[in-house]
């Protein structure tokens, strides 16, 4: 009999179910992959709040190359200047 492995076979020559456990197991390991997902975007958007106007001038630099010299970016609505760094 061949071994399968994959999305839907097993590695049990046997065939038991991999899906084991209750439930509540399932919805515990849910939680804990939710918060640990949350934790980990918490911290991106830390560092990136650290490093905002690096990231804000490396996305800037090719327009402003192609700008006109002496030329500069305007906003022409009150709420994109924020919008930019959000």
């Amino acid at each position: 009999m061949p071994l399968t492995l994959g999305r839907f076979g097993s590695g049990d020559p046997e065939g038991s179910s991999r899906f084991t456990g209750s439930l509540l197991d399932h919805l515990d390991e849910f939680r804990k992959r939710l918060i640990y997902s949350c934790m980990g975007i918490a911290v991106g958007v830390v560092v990136a709040f650290a490093f905002i106007d690096r990231i804000v001038d490396f996305l800037f630099r090719p327009i402003r190359s192609a700008l006109p010299a002496g030329s500069k970016l305007i906003y022409t609505v009150p709420g994109e200047a924020f919008s930019i760094y959000v």
